[in-house]
């Protein structure tokens, strides 16, 4: 101990007297470790993280596969019993569905993202209330019983302040009545990874349906596969074993049900290794695994850079540490020394770079997402992330140290006596040393550089992928009705009002800066969850034309001009209307469509071509392109 206070004095007093040196040195690998620890996290919080369920280790996510496809398919209810009932490798099976639903409490609406679930899903789980109590397995077993509501612990707290005065309170749920009976506890966000449910109820309640089938189809058609299951394996059995007993039972069913369960497989995945779905590709432990070696490389380039610094300072140090293995110390203490220089500056870098890691975690857990649904992302470091962080420091210290100390095990101590300050003669195998690792830094450098740029060109292209349509001056809102307290007849009266007040208003618009191109309402389902999407396009000119309304298929008299469409759903008319535009604009000319009324069409390139509502195909007019591909492009079925 005495000799490792001694390495430790001496190497703080070799630092202060090189600030330069210190800070370049602790700056590199607080970004090397920062990087590595950030990338941890967030595996962390995709993949490594338990659940917060007692032996998480037990919980086993069951998908099925139907016979010659590649993707996974929900289960349907009777199977879920079938499943619970025959097993023999689970204690118990739960199953849930995710819901967007409306929840109004004293004439307030607002949606929210719930699960409906079996009555063993909490007691499955093993979790226990914050407040109240929780869904028993005695409920949930008959359609349209036991309307009671569970609330999430974030949203009782947004919503209600954590007030447990709510506990009995009787709610409304897409115009259903519902009591809350308790709230779930806090660490507790559901079954269904990155999502934080705002509440739970029970899978037979008439309530939350969310524009699904009926709780009756729900619980008798074995086609109505709606259902995620999760599975809590029995003490002892492996999930190989378990998934054995699944196969038993998917032959089973294949037996007995043919129409609707014939060519059905079962498949248990570790709950890790299944989030938020089974992917049969395995793609988010490979994104895993890609940027883990990535982050490595940037600490191992910045480990590069340093030991080539000290191999530097132990050149000039050089006769230093022969004169000290000439009064009798051992080459041991000099490699320690050198292995305590790099152990202090892992240190002090490893702290500044978790430092940088907790931040640029959190920073990534709070980066909104640009949608109102309780996603949530939970990056912040644990313990998993501090061990891994010190593994990091002792490696790097170890990588820093261990290089310079080589040649200095090498050094013949009378050959550097001998040669003073005219230096030792080995500095060809300390200029190769360091040549070696100067070229390691730089195609690391490169290789981090080439892939960081192909990932920027990547999502340069995803943003300029065409969609279809023209995406610029496009605006977007929704409204939902049940925010505003409406329900669905007079939530149909207020889209009705809405269409007219917008078609008179488009009527008068003649500034060419504000003529709306498309606007379109949207009803989905005809509950809560009914929105309005309106859609308008800035465009260079406006028409004086009047107003021409067609049913059916529109018909569009123009290349470019405004249309107002609305979608047939509950009982909403689908009509059609299109303002035409008979002033030609940049990059149209007159050419009359062959199977339309349309009198205009894009002499650009076949991809950007304007096609009428009709099918008509597109003619590449003035398109640069080889012939024999104009000639297979006018072969094609456009619609």
């Amino acid at each position: 101990m005495w000799g490792l206070s001694q390495d430790l004095r001496h190497t703080v007093r070799l630092l202060v007297k090189s600030p330069g040196f210190l800070l370049v040195a602790v700056l590199t690998l607080a970004i090397g470790i920062g990087v590595n620890t950030t990338v941890f996290s967030v595996i962390n919080g995709m993949i490594l993280r338990p659940l917060p369920v007692p032996h998480p280790e037990q919980i086993a996510l069951l998908a099925a596969q139907q016979e010659g496809s590649q993707d996974y398919e929900p289960f349907s209810y009777p199977d879920y019993l079938d499943i619970q009932r025959q097993s023999d490798g689970f204690s118990d099976v739960l199953a849930y569905r995710v819901s967007l639903v409306g929840l109004t409490v004293d004439g307030k609406g607002e949606h929210c993202v719930i699960s409906r679930v079996t009555g063993n899903f909490f007691s499955t789980a093993g979790v226990q209330p914050a407040a109240g109590r929780l869904i028993l397995p005695s409920e949930g077993r008959t359609p349209g019983a036991d309307p009671i509501f569970v609330l999430g612990y974030s949203y009782w707290q947004r919503r209600f302040g954590g007030d447990k005065g709510v506990i009995g309170k009787q709610v409304e749920m897409d115009g259903h009545p519902v009591t809350i009976v308790g709230v779930a506890p806090k660490d507790f966000t559901g079954l269904y990874a990155f999502l934080n449910m705002d509440g739970y109820i029970p899978l037979s309640a008439m309530a939350g349906l969310g524009g699904n089938a009926p709780v009756e189809d729900t619980w008798t058609h074995r086609d109505e596969r709606s259902l995620q299951l999760r599975g809590r394996l029995k003490p002892g059995v492996s999930l190989e074993q378990a998934e054995a007993s699944l196969q038993v039972v998917a032959r089973r069913l294949a037996e007995q049900h043919p129409d609707t369960d014939k060519g059905l497989r079962f498949s248990a995945f570790p709950e890790k290794l299944a989030r938020p779905e089974p992917d049969p590709d395995g793609t988010l432990p490979k994104i895993s695994i890609a940027f883990t070696i990535l982050s490595a490389l940037v600490l191992l380039v910045a480990c590069f850079n340093i030991a080539n610094i000290l191999l530097v300072r132990a050149t000039a140090r050089q006769r230093e540490m022969a004169i000290r293995a000439a009064i009798g110390a051992g080459w041991g203490r000099l490699v320690r020394q050198s292995l305590t220089e790099s152990l202090l500056l892992a240190l002090v870098g490893g702290s500044f770079g978790l430092l940088f890691g907790w931040w640029a975690s959190g920073f990534l857990s709070a980066i909104p997402l640009g949608t109102d649904l309780p996603i949530q992302f939970n990056f912040q470091p644990d313990v998993r992330v501090y061990l891994f962080t010190g593994t990091v420091v002792l490696l790097t210290a170890i990588v820093v140290g261990v290089i310079p100390a080589i040649p200095l095990a090498r050094t013949d101590v009378n050959h550097v006596l001998r040669e003073g300050s005219r230096g030792s003669s080995d500095g060809k195998r300390r200029n190769l040393m360091r040549n070696s690792l100067v070229v390691a830094q730089l195609a690391g450098s490169l290789l981090l550089l080439v892939v960081a740029g192909l990932f920027i060109r990547s999502l340069g292209k995803a943003e300029r992928l065409y969609l279809g349509f023209a995406s610029d001056h496009l605006i977007n809102a929704a409204i939902d009705i049940h925010e505003i307290g409406y329900q669905e007849a007079r939530g149909k009266e207020f889209f009705r009002a809405a269409e007219e007040k917008l078609l008179r208003r488009f009527r008068k618009i003649r500034s060419p800066q504000h003529t709306s191109k498309r606007c379109a309402f949207q009803s989905n389902g005809g509950g809560p969850s009914m929105k309005a999407t309106t859609k308008t396009r800035r465009t260079s000119r406006s028409s004086t034309k009047p107003w021409r309304e067609s049913s059916g298929r529109t018909r569009m008299r123009s290349a470019s001009g405004l249309r107002v469409r609305t979608l047939s759903t509950n009982g909403l008319s689908s009509k059609s209307w299109a303002l035409p535009r008979m002033a030609s604009t940049k990059g149209w000319s007159k050419i009359r469509c062959p199977t339309s009324t349309s009198r205009w069409r894009r002499s650009t390139c076949p991809f950007a071509t304007f096609r009428c509502a009709r099918a008509c195909r597109p003619k590449p007019w003035s398109c640069k392109w080889p012939r024999s591909f104009r000639n297979w492009l006018r072969a094609l079925p456009f619609p």
